[in-house]
C-alpha cells in the first residue's frame, strides 16, 4: 500500500513512463479498477469525464491510435503530500497523414487509493488546441 508522499510520486512517474510506452496494458495495471478520469471539456472524442478503468484506457488509447506512437509527455515536475498529487508536464506529438501536430502544457491532479491512481483531472493551457488535435 502506498503510504508516504515519495510512494505517490513514484506512482505518478510509473503512469508517465507507461504513457510514454504506449503500453495500455501497463497504464491499466496502475489504475483502479473504478477509476476516472476528467479530462478538458470540447469537441474532441475524449473530452469529458471517464468513469471506470475501460472507459479511461480507451482514451489513452485514442491518443495512442491518433498518433501512430508519436506522442510524448515529458514530465517537469510532481509534487505529493498525503492527501494530493499534482504533475506538470509538456505533451507533444503529430497526427499521422495531415501532419497537425500538438504542443501543450498539461497540469494534472491526481487520487490516489491503496495502490493505484483512483481519478485524473487533466488541465491544459491551451484547450482550443488540444480539442482541434484530438478531433
Amino acid at each position: 500500500m502506498i503510504t508516504t508522499a515519495e510512494d505517490r510520486i513514484a506512482l505518478v512517474h510509473d503512469v508517465y513512463d507507461a504513457i510514454n510506452k504506449h503500453d495500455v496494458a501497463l497504464i491499466e495495471q496502475l489504475l483502479s479498477e473504478d477509476c476516472v478520469r476528467h479530462f478538458p471539456r470540447g469537441a474532441s472524442p475524449i473530452a469529458g469525464d471517464h468513469v471506470g478503468r475501460d472507459r479511461v484506457l480507451a482514451t489513452y488509447d485514442y491518443v495512442i491510435q491518433l498518433t501512430g506512437g508519436d506522442h510524448r509527455l515529458d514530465v517537469g515536475g510532481v509534487l505529493a503530500s498525503d492527501q494530493v498529487v499534482a504533475s506538470y508536464h509538456h505533451e507533444s506529438a503529430g497526427r499521422g497523414p495531415d501532419s497537425a501536430r500538438l504542443d501543450t502544457e498539461m497540469l494534472v491532479r491526481w487520487r490516489i487509493e491503496g495502490d493505484r491512481v483512483a481519478e485524473i483531472w487533466d488541465y491544459a493551457n491551451d484547450i482550443p488546441q488540444l480539442n482541434s488535435f484530438l478531433s
